[in-house]
């Protein structure tokens, strides 16, 4: 069951992994009618994946506590098993709620910015890979949405970080916990 259930954030980490949220916003991108279209598509891609993970966590958490409900030879097993299981769950849910309103907020900001180019068109350019601006209050407003969304991924980036490390955490608990089950159902 465990491995069933890794495969399947494998998968969907793949399937985030190919959404390619980091070309959306190129000069040419947000300078035409069809990159702003695009780049609206790949942020509302990324957007779903964040709901199916979500939706994938807690039916994960369901699968397991119904298999502890009704596998655990003696109800003191049922109780241990459900007592670590909900351990990590809290964790787990806390760190993925963390990951779900930074992602959301870097999708947030890079709408943002695809909002504000619509709202530019005829009045910004592309020319040799830069923007050509048409005054400098046009620059700044760019600059300020830029700021905005570079703070958002540097927080995206520390979430991540704690992410690995209780992800190696959580590996070493599900090797433990899985040594038990086996001593249990022997």
């Amino acid at each position: 069951m465990q491995a069933r259930h890794a495969a399947r954030f494998v998968e969907l980490g793949k399937r985030f992994d190919a959404v390619p949220l980091n070309t959306v916003l190129t000069p040419e991108s947000v300078t035409s009618e069809a990159g702003i279209a695009a780049g609206r598509n790949t942020v509302a891609q990324y957007r779903a994946l964040l709901a199916e993970r979500q939706a994938l966590l807690t039916s994960t958490f369901a699968e397991s506590q119904k298999f502890f409900n009704t596998r655990s030879p003696t109800e003191a097993d049922k109780r241990d098993a459900l007592a670590a299981m909900e351990r990590g769950m809290g964790a787990t849910i806390g760190l993925y709620a963390d990951l779900d309103t930074v992602q959301s907020a870097v999708t947030q900001a890079i709408s943002d910015i695809l909002n504000w180019a619509a709202s530019q068109r005829g009045k910004l350019g592309a020319k040799d890979g830069q923007l050509v601006y048409a005054n400098a209050k046009q620059q700044s407003e760019l600059q300020a949405l830029l700021t905005r969304l570079g703070a958002t991924e540097a927080k995206q980036e520390d979430v991540l970080k704690r992410a690995a490390i209780s992800q190696q955490k959580a590996q070493q608990s599900i090797r433990e916990s899985n040594e038990k089950l086996q001593q249990m159902f022997k």
